[in-house]
């Protein structure tokens, strides 16, 4: 009975320490700041996000999206979404080395956002002309009814596995350059999207 007693009095002082340890944990650790990126389809819902729901797109059809930010950080902050055209080879954001994606930059928004702040973007694209170079094709594309990009340096074979990429950058406060992501507690955090297609020469 005594060896019982003692054995509930220690498990009783283990049990106070490791509770006033997670406590303190806990109430001393700062609550995370970090951005939401998000994709919606022209519904503005999630899913689908092609029509009829295929990923293979033909020349001059329309694909719109919304691209969705939301802040939680106490601080304002400058924060531009950068899209860019990939390909299957194409290098994805890498919070580790800190680095974006080599894709070729299409279009970038710039927006001041502050804190439970939600701003939604417009994104309508599509493909005007395709260039066929040894069975790789090369997209010159519209967006939002009037920007026109000849991307030469992304093509894909035979128009497979395609990329559009959205990178969130933010303004940084020290060096006053945009850093791909955002730093918290001396940690890269980075956001960002992508949608894979395929592009046919079919009418």
């Amino acid at each position: 009975m005594k060896l019982n007693k003692n054995f509930l009095t220690l498990f009783i002082i283990v049990l106070i320490i490791y509770s006033a340890f997670a406590y303190l944990s806990l109430t001393n650790r700062p609550a995370e700041e970090f951005f939401v990126l998000s994709m919606l389809n022209q519904e503005k819902k999630a899913g689908e996000f092609f029509p009829n729901n295929n990923s293979t797109i033909k020349i001059n059809e329309k694909i719109v999206w919304y691209i969705s930010i939301a802040s939680y950080f106490r601080t304002p902050k400058v924060v531009k979404i950068v899209v860019k055209l990939g390909n299957n080879e194409t290098i994805v954001p890498n919070s580790t080395l800190g680095t974006p994606s080599n894709g070729t930059e299409l279009y970038n928004w710039l927006i001041y956002i502050t804190y439970g702040e939600t701003k939604l973007f417009y994104f309508e694209w599509e493909i005007l002309d395709v260039k066929m170079i040894n069975e790789t094709y090369y997209l010159k594309l519209q967006l939002n009814q009037s920007i026109i990009v000849d991307v030469n340096q992304v093509g894909a074979f035979k128009g497979k596995n395609f990329r559009m990429i959205f990178e969130l950058w933010t303004l940084d406060p020290t060096t006053q350059k945009f850093i791909i992501g955002w730093n918290f507690q001396q940690q890269l955090r980075i956001a960002w999207l992508q949608q894979k297609f395929n592009v046919t020469l079919e009418k």
